[in-house]
Parts: structure tokens; sequence; C-alpha cells
């Protein structure tokens, strides 16, 4: 599996929007990983979107990310986990024992990630207009 860190001065990015590095998370079944930089151009989101489908990014954690880019990334099968806060090493081993969802790694001001950010169905297709689907077939490719 492949999972993506936004990183700023050795932390988490705080807007992806604006996010210019990422680490890659080459992760395996027992949790042996190889990891790897790469740099997020300033590019238009359905470019930066599918430098991240080229990447094979399976998981983005992130800062905070504006709604309409987060919609696009989940639209096109990228998983997302927002508005998360703290060191990168801190992050990975709270991600690797799944407890990312404890209040410390919140962004400040983030009372609840999931109610903030995932609500069943909420995102509209900018293309096509239709509400989001976890249905590959009415996904779009970007």
């Amino acid at each position: 599996m492949k999972v993506a860190i936004t990183i700023w001065e050795g932390r988490i990015s705080p807007l992806f929007d604006s996010a210019r590095r990422i680490v890659i998370y080459d992760i395996d079944v027992h949790k042996n990983y190889e990891s790897r930089e790469e740099m997020l151009p300033d590019l238009p989101y359905q470019e930066k979107i599918k430098n991240l489908k080229k990447l094979q990014i399976e998981t983005l954690i992130c800062g905070a990310i504006s709604k309409h880019l987060a919609c696009l990334i989940e639209i096109s099968g990228i998983h997302i986990i927002p508005f998360i806060a703290g060191t990168l090493e801190e992050i990975l081993s709270a991600y690797m024992a799944g407890t990312l969802q404890k209040k410390e790694y919140q962004m400040p001001g983030c009372c609840n990630p999931q109610r903030c950010f995932r609500r069943k169905n909420r995102c509209i297709c900018p293309k096509c207009k239709k509400k989001r689907s976890n249905n590959s077939e009415d996904m779009h490719s970007y």
C-alpha cells in the first residue's frame, strides 16, 4: 500500500493545496516500509491529482484541504485522511497503529475530522454533476 504524507519542515503541511513535498511510504502487510520524498509542483488541481495517481498513491494524509480539491481526489479513488497535525514520525507511527483518530493528531480547532470532512456522498463530481459513489465504475479518471 502506498501512503503519501504532506510535509513542511518535518511536520504535516498545514494545507494540502499549497504543499510542495510529500513523503511516500510503500508499506507491506508486515508493516515494513520503504520511503522516498517527492516534490509536488504547483499545478492545477487536475494535474496534481494525475501526479498522485501516477505515483500510485492509495491514501493521502494531510492537514487542511479545500473542499473542491478533496472531492476531486476522492472521486479519483484516493482515500484522504485530512485535518491531521504533528511530526512526520508520530503521524506515520499513529497511522500504522491505527490511532490517527486521537485528538492529539487533529489540527487545532478541528473538533472531529470525521464530522468535518467525511459525510457520505458529500462530493459532487464536477464533470457529470453526480454525487460521488464508491462504485469504481462511476468514478472518472483524473
